[in-house]
């Protein structure tokens, strides 16, 4: 069976497109290349959920959806939602707002997604719980589905990891035991809630790799910015090592603690120990330089990533400098931390 190819052009960071369409398909008759011009079997687009056009990337990251486990895999790993709220106002309160401990219902940490930040993000609410009803104070549900208990309870309060839904960039950051989760900051589990797993999981979670992976099945820029939990649990997740595990936990717990100092000095955060102007006396605190070795430590976890799905280097090149590459159309990443 003959397989037929498909020729797409690409012309997204053209300013002239006419100019740039009409070169690019001259070239095309010449039978010259060009980086706009992508030929691709329509049958290549059937190993991406959801059959995106996904023309502009490899073979290898449009094949690592069949070589790699989705990243629900329960009991492995469990990607979950929950439902929203249906008063936020009247049952959640910033954690510094009073006492809020010893009776019932109490108050317990909630992570509600926020702004980007990887690795480690402040839990900074508290939401109304019952301990004894095991359900949010005051819940009902929706209008068109009353509820007495909230989505998900069963895996609340656990260690995992949270991302926000809808922010600037895609980020996951540790969520400690002893919090709940919301509809707007969804969470991800490991079995038996492993440390190490945890760690090794957000740095493959906040890679460049699993950025553009994620990216390829919305196929647009301007939907990218909403991650949802399907989007999530269909992304792939490669096979580790126990050499490559470690390595990357280690990574992740570096990360984590890096940016938790940084954090030392915001008066409202549970990290805070001085103001910025007594902070430097500790000998430990100096952002420009914590900032450099977050990036450093980033680019080891894309690099480790990128080889773990096996992207070749235009693929690399595409993420890392999407200024410089007119085969992929994902927006520059936010910046790292």
């Amino acid at each position: 069976m003959v397989r037929r190819m498909t020729i797409f052009l690409r012309l997204l960071t053209e300013a002239d497109k006419e100019a740039g369409l009409s070169t690019a398909c001259a070239r095309l008759r010449q039978g010259e290349t060009d980086p706009r011009l992508f030929e691709v079997v329509p049958e290549a687009f059937d190993a991406v959920p959801g059959k995106p056009f996904a023309y502009w990337v490899s073979d290898a990251v449009r094949t690592g959806y069949l070589r790699c486990e989705a990243a629900n895999k329960p009991p492995a790993r469990l990607v979950c939602s929950t439902n929203p709220l249906n008063d936020d106002f009247r049952y959640v309160r910033a954690w510094w707002e009073g006492e809020f401990t010893g009776t019932d219902p109490c108050w317990i940490a909630w992570a509600k997604g926020g702004s980007f930040s990887p690795y480690y993000y402040d839990i900074d609410t508290v939401i109304h719980w019952s301990s004894s009803q095991n359900t949010y104070f005051g819940f009902l549900g929706t209008v068109n589905r009353p509820l007495e208990k909230p989505a998900s309870v069963q895996h609340f309060l656990r260690p995992g990891l949270t991302w926000p839904r809808r922010t600037n960039g895609l980020s996951f950051r540790v969520m400690p035991a002893g919090c709940i989760f919301a509809d707007k900051g969804p969470a991800a589990f490991v079995a038996e809630d492993d440390p190490d797993e945890l760690l090794m999981l957000a740095c493959l979670l906040n890679s460049s790799a699993f950025g553009l992976l994620v990216s390829v099945q919305l196929a647009r820029v301007e939907l990218a910015q909403s991650f949802e939990v399907g989007l999530i649990q269909q992304t792939p997740i490669p096979t580790l090592t126990a050499e490559q595990h470690q390595q990357l936990a280690a990574l992740g717990r570096c990360a984590w603690s890096l940016k938790r100092t940084l954090d030392t000095t915001t008066e409202n955060s549970h990290a805070f120990l001085l103001p910025v102007v007594l902070r430097h006396r500790m000998g430990d605190y100096d952002p420009p330089a914590i900032v450099a070795q977050l990036a450093r430590i980033q680019a080891e976890i894309d690099a480790l990533a990128f080889d773990l799905y096996g992207f070749d280097e235009a693929d690399r090149a595409a993420v890392l400098n999407p200024e410089e590459s007119t085969t992929e159309d994902t927006e520059p990443r936010a910046e790292p931390f």
